[in-house]
């Protein structure tokens, strides 16, 4: 068995030219005689030598090493299966099971004190839940995670998440604290010698600017990148920037540079094969030749984006298409079609709607299940610890009072025992009480922001339909007068009228304190803080409540007089304390 031993070291962990040599058959043949601790090491390097050709086998392989390092308790060993089996899971899409053994590796890693290996933890969570849209929850994992790289002066790491997190404040519209995340990154990247990560941030910082309506300075900065990525002979950043630069001039309506821009694009797509780059550049030409009212040459984009876009099924990319038909159809008077593409439009919004709410309820649910562990291995130690102290006082107490006071013991017993019953019974029902409470403002928050998504396509489309509707002959009056009672139809007035009575259900504690506390609030005063408390954003809230963004503005300033708030005060804080 020692000659065993020693031929398994040579396989796994000889390094170099050694290492190279060794064949997952060579690996196989070892098992039959190997010891348990000798499979943990086997198995897992049979997974790690199916990267990149079999990710189901990585997970088997992986899985069968966790097995073997649980048994006999080696926390890195299982530390180091897990973090395969969830990569694996990444790359063979069970995302759901990749959150929750990035949890479960985050526990191991703090209760054996593994600092590094709950750092990579808190990365890899916060990585995972950028990857599935959940931006508050990616956010927190990088803010717990950067000082401990910050101390370690892990520069590299560092401008890592700086990054992630200045892509998080991009997707959340917080361009300013976007731009102050991608230019800090950039110099960590350089700090740490990575100089083309560095140059790569050009084309985020461009875009950033471009939202601000800062167009000079995302023409410097995407100009400065289009340079260098061409003297780097890097096509896939330059068809980026490419794209990039045709989006600022398409803005300042410069249509010619547009085009010109967007071709680049879309020809370096085709080099490099990135089909949905080539149907973006596509639609965004498209959009330029609909800007000037050329719907004959906006059509042959269209078409030819279509035919890519059904090929790769995506359907961010098809609902841009279907609101691009819809637009064209409608400007030349052709309704039926028009409305036509507007349902197909909704059909697309409502399944991106829903998968990115059942996104975020999956991962809420991985942090409530990992909690919930937690909790109940706090209270087992808990219990055990009580237990244990109990026996011994119980124990004493028989040597010490004797036979006697056996009785008043074993009354005491049941007593205790009675108590503790109870104790736990109130616990549960606080517990069910607030997973359904979780559960009510879980269902409000996705029925408010469903209702604001309908409301905002709605208001714009009856902004359209105005600016026409006195230039129309009577028979095209007739036309649209169906379109918007068809429209109206649509409208389900029952989910409002649930969405208004599970919100006054679920708010009712909160709105019983703040009547105590200002009794002088009008009943839109008390809808606005409960909106506010939601930390929704002033656009949700106005399409919600069919007010203007500004009027909402102003009733928070009159709250916060209200309330005895300093300007410099935020409101959503004072909210949540009540």
């Amino acid at each position: 068995m020692k000659k065993l031993s020693g031929v398994i070291l040579y396989f796994i962990f000889i390094a170099g030219a050694i290492a190279q040599n060794t064949t997952i058959d060579s690996l196989k043949n070892l098992l039959p005689e190997a010891t348990d601790e000798e499979k943990i090491a086997i198995y897992h390097e049979l997974g790690l030598s199916h990267r990149g050709i079999s990710y189901p086998l990585v997970k088997l392989y992986s899985l069968k090493s966790y097995k073997y390092s649980k048994k006999l308790n080696r926390p890195q060993a299982m530390i180091n299966s897990l973090s395969s089996v969830a990569i694996a899971c990444v790359y063979i899409g069970k995302l759901d099971s990749a959150g929750r053994l990035f949890n479960e590796i985050l526990y191991i890693a703090d209760s054996v004190g593994d600092f590094q290996q709950r750092n990579k933890a808190l990365l890899n969570l916060g990585n995972f839940y950028l990857n599935t849209n959940n931006y508050d929850l990616a956010l927190e994992n990088y803010q717990l995670v950067y000082p401990e790289y910050l101390k370690m002066k892990d520069t590299l790491n560092m401008a890592g998440i700086e990054e992630n997190i200045g892509d998080i404040h991009y997707h959340q519209k917080n361009y300013r604290k976007a731009l102050q995340a991608f230019f800090l990154a950039s110099a960590l990247y350089e700090n740490s010698g990575y100089q083309g990560e560095s140059k790569l941030l050009l084309n985020n910082i461009g875009l950033t600017y471009l939202k601000l309506n800062l167009s000079d300075s995302a023409l410097f900065f995407l100009e400065k990148g289009l340079i260098y990525f061409r003297s780097k002979n890097n096509l896939e950043s330059e068809m980026r920037i490419q794209n990039n630069l045709g989006l600022l001039f398409l803005e300042k309506g410069d249509y010619s540079l547009a085009v010109r821009y967007f071709q680049h694009s879309i020809q370096l797509s085709k080099e490099i094969v990135n089909p949905y780059q080539e149907a973006n550049g596509l639609l965004n030409l498209a959009q330029v030749f609909i800007k000037q009212r050329l719907f004959d040459s906006a059509f042959i984009y269209l078409n030819q984006a279509e035919h890519i876009i059904n090929i790769q099924g995506d359907n961010l990319l098809l609902k841009e298409l279907y609101e691009y038909y819809y637009e064209v159809y409608y400007q030349q008077s052709q309704y039926e079609k028009a409305l036509s593409y507007f349902q197909k439009y909704n059909a697309v919004q409502d399944s991106i709607f829903s998968k990115e709410i059942q996104n975020r309820i999956s991962s809420l649910n991985i942090r409530f299940e990992t909690a919930k562990k937690e909790a109940e291995n706090i209270r087992l130690k808990s219990e055990l610890d009580l237990k244990q102290i109990t026996q011994r006082r119980l124990i004493l107490m028989l040597v010490i009072i004797s036979l006697l006071f056996a009785s008043f013991s074993a009354a005491f017993f049941f007593i205790w025992k009675f108590l503790r019953q109870k104790n736990t019974i109130a616990k549960q029902n606080s517990m069910l009480l607030e997973e359904r409470l979780e559960h009510s403002q879980r269902e409000l928050a996705s029925k408010a922001l469903h209702l604001a998504s309908q409301n905002e396509f709605r208001i714009k489309l009856l902004g359209m339909t105005n600016e026409v509707y006195d230039h129309l002959d009577p028979a095209g009056r007739q036309n649209v007068n169906i379109i918007l009672k068809n429209l109206e139809n649509t409208i389900d007035q029952s989910a409002w009228h649930e969405f208004e009575t599970r919100f006054e259900h679920v708010q009712e504690a909160f709105f019983t304190k703040l009547n105590l506390q200002f009794p002088d609030l009008t009943p839109n005063d008390r809808r606005l803080c409960a909106f506010l408390k939601m930390n929704m954003s002033t656009k949700d809230i106005a399409l919600l409540t069919h007010r203007s963004p500004r009027s909402i503005e102003s009733a928070r300033y009159r709250l916060k007089k209200k309330f005895g708030l300093r300007p410099d005060e935020e409101i959503l804080p004072f909210l949540q304390s009540i």
